[in-house]
């Protein structure tokens, strides 16, 4: 019942992508901008209440303030910046200290910010103690600025130096985190937003002026502020991170707990929302108030999707115990790696606090034993979707708003989207299949992305050149992302966007169930659900298509192999974006070669 239930949810979670219109029925709470009561509706002969929205005071998200990067070249056409990955002291909770890995000594790292069509340089020196690289997620670039451990040589501990340079060809909202030890990493903070933009769209869509980037992320730290090792060394806890992905205890926006930003009552805010988290899954909403999501992976969607609030219901399984509602159309989900582009407008008198709220939501989370017998045995766990919510912004009301202000409505068209025809895919599509073995002894995990026949499951460091996917530039494909295990897995592409076309839970016993995608979206991160039955008899399949287009870096992204050379990049990786499961082999690659 349980895999049931899941499977419905992702259903009603692919439905939702099209909703452009919501209601209040089905037991969520009224949002405050709903039909004003009849007493408060003017006389006739009245002049109409001001609905101009109040601009913002120039403080007004200083508490969730990002570094900014000076652009160091003249010329207009490019934005070149520096970038140093080092060691440095950052107080988390007042007073502690923690040692954290850093790009240019803040956590998270400065922004960088872009008009498209500007070429972007970015200098990077590397003073950590280790080696690293920079990967722009979701960013259309040459192969060999990918980053990828694959994608470039590493940038040498202590000194190592590397240009990364590439026009930017799509307006967006990304991020930076390294490709090597990725997992532990970014854990230790070296992320950063990059932010691709598109003025004149903006402005001609009338999308609203006060604009926030924030990243919501969780870290685990230990009692003396200290981060927690990558891995534990007790066997049944140790398998719990290999399976679940790395949580952490202290959520931060910006690097900041519970960080307040200043709003004010009929002024719309616009909010770029990235997951760099290791693994949690941001379920998000603000009690009482309509998210409007505007835009995603590969920037403005084709329309807007209204989301409203997540409440709390009772939990069927404990009477006494209320729990976020399961609803998967309720609140935004961004799975790790992923991005959301939302608008709100907030309601209220001054003096109010509205928070945005992280809520749970079942992602097929393992519980983990000793089996008695000097192993680890593991299950389905009985917290999954059941944990409590969390705030993690608090907006604060300030005088002068006006609550007489239509509460904002995007468009209804935002940006044209092309639809990938999957009847021009090659006949034979890219396999991926995501599984692992149990744990062993000591609860380590192996994963895999890749299945060869006569062999099984291989992870990604038993791989060899010849094992990559193979495609050609210009040609599209269906990509076939198998999943064979309980837990949900967020999926990424490097390089290369793909959209939805359609995910079917498959059962050897019963009837196939196949969920069309809702909607036209570029994408490159992904949540592919986990199998709705018994391990062996059932599996979900999500079917991706992906056009290998080079226009705007013709000729720069035929790449194959493992290892990068001087003037050539190793293949195009794909992987969970869980960065344990990527980090112990849930990834593969994509030997991409020329016409």
């Amino acid at each position: 019942m349980k895999a049931n239930s899941k499977h419905i949810m992702f259903a009603a979670l692919v439905a939702g992508l099209a909703w452009s219109g919501c209601s209040d029925d089905g037991g969520t709470t009224p949002t405050p901008d709903a039909a004003a009561a009849p007493d408060a509706t003017p006389a006739p002969d009245a002049a109409p209440p001001d609905a101009t929205p109040p601009s913002l005071p120039g403080d007004w998200a200083d508490g969730v303030a990002l570094t900014t990067l000076q652009d160091m070249n003249a010329d207009p056409d490019i934005v070149e910046v520096e970038l140093e990955a080092k060691v440095a002291q950052i107080e988390l909770s007042p007073g502690v200290m923690t040692e954290m890995y850093t790009y240019n000594g803040v956590f998270p790292g400065p922004i960088i910010e872009v008009e498209k069509g500007q070429k972007l340089i970015v200098n990077f020196t590397n003073n950590l103690p280790e080696d690293t690289t920079i990967h722009f997620h979701g960013v259309e670039l040459p192969a060999t600025m990918d980053g990828s451990n694959i994608a470039q040589a590493a940038v040498a501990a202590n000194g190592g130096t590397f240009k990364y340079e590439f026009d930017t060809l799509n307006a967006a909202t990304h991020w930076y985190h390294p490709h090597i030890r990725t997992n532990e990493q970014v854990e230790k903070g070296l992320y950063g937003a990059l932010v691709i933009r598109d003025p004149a769209e903006d402005t001609t869509l009338g999308l609203p002026e006060a604009e926030v980037t924030l990243l919501l992320d969780d870290i685990l730290l230990a009692t003396d502020g200290s981060i927690e090792p990558a891995f534990p060394t007790d066997p049944v806890a140790n398998a719990a991170v290999m399976l679940n992905g790395r949580e952490g205890n202290t959520f931060v926006v910006n690097g900041r707990k519970l960080p307040t930003i200043k709003a004010l009552s009929g002024t719309p805010v616009r909010m770029r929302l990235i997951n760099p988290a290791n693994a949690r899954f941001f379920r998000v909403s603000i009690p009482g108030h309509t998210l409007h999501r505007i835009g995603g992976d590969a920037g403005l969607i084709a329309a807007p999707v209204a989301r409203q609030a997540v409440d709390l219901v009772q939990d069927p399984d404990d009477n006494s115990q209320m729990i976020s509602n399961p609803d998967a159309d309720l609140g935004v989900l961004l799975v790790p790696g992923e991005r959301a582009d939302v608008v709100f407008t907030p309601k209220g008198d001054a003096g109010d606090e509205l928070f945005l709220e992280w809520h749970d939501i079942a992602r097929g989370l393992h519980s983990t034993a000793d089996d008695g017998q000097g192993g680890v045995s593991f299950g389905d766990s009985a917290e999954d979707g059941k944990r409590a919510s969390v705030q993690l912004v608090r907006f604060e009301l300030l005088d002068g708003g006006n609550a007489q202000a239509a509460a904002y409505e995007p468009p209804a068209t935002l940006r044209a989207v092309t639809a990938i025809d999957p009847n021009n895919a090659e006949v034979d599509p890219l396999n991926v299949t995501f599984g692992h073995t149990p744990p062993d002894n000591e609860g380590n995990v192996t994963f895999f992305a890749k299945v060869i026949p006569g062999t099984g499951g291989v992870p990604f460091d038993q791989l060899t050149p010849n094992d990559g996917l193979a495609a050609e530039v210009g040609k599209t494909y269906i990509l076939e992302v198998v999943n064979l295990t309980g837990g949900d897995h967020p999926f990424h592409l490097h390089g290369f966007f793909f959209q939805h076309i359609e995910t079917v839970f498959e059962d050897d016993n019963a009837t196939n169930e196949t969920v069309q995608a809702a909607s036209v979206e570029n994408k490159d991160s992904i949540l592919i659900p986990a199998r709705p039955g018994a391990f062996g008899t059932t599996r979900t399949r999500v079917r991706l298509a992906v056009t290998f287009d080079d226009t705007g870096r013709e000729g720069q992204v035929a790449a194959s192999g493992l290892t990068p050379q001087v003037d050539s990049s190793g293949g195009w990786v794909l992987h969970c974006h869980v960065l344990e499961h990527a980090d112990r082999g849930m990834m593969t690659f994509i030997n991409l070669t020329a016409p």
